[in-house]
């Protein structure tokens, strides 16, 4: 992933950023709350800390190559973050406070679907690194 990281051009576009602050700020806040939720459950600050932080930078990594690059195929790593950040609030919610059936067949489905769109990332992932300009 890192060199579709690489490739991809930051560019600010005025409504966009707005409401981009708006959402990463509420998955943040969510994010922050069930890490800070789950460092009282378990009562361990290192492994909760540097599971929310990879977990924030991968999906972090998906979304920005999602807003960032210009092949076509970008919507993959879209799936990807979304479904990742279902499975792993998912599995904190399941686990610290709602264990239901149902939301484990969600979590285990967002999983199912986040695996197979990253391997259709891998699979077109040279394409993505080609010097072609993609009209999107």
């Amino acid at each position: 992933m890192k060199p579709v990281l690489q490739q991809s051009k930051f560019t600010l576009r005025g409504q966009e950023v707005f409401f981009g602050l708006l959402i990463t700020g509420v998955l943040l806040y969510m994010v922050y709350g069930l890490i800070y939720y789950s460092i009282q459950e378990f009562q361990e600050n290192v492994p909760a800390v540097l599971g929310g932080v990879t977990f924030l930078l991968f999906t972090g990594g998906c979304f920005y190559v999602t807003l960032f690059h210009s092949h076509p195929k970008k919507f993959n790593l879209f799936v990807v973050g979304s479904c990742y950040f279902v499975v792993c609030l998912g599995y904190m919610v399941y686990q610290l406070l709602l264990p239901s059936d149902l939301l484990m067949g969600l979590v285990n489905t967002a999983e199912i679907i986040a695996q197979f769109y990253f391997v259709l990332f891998i699979i077109h992932k040279q394409e993505m690194l080609s010097k072609t300009k993609w009209y999107i």
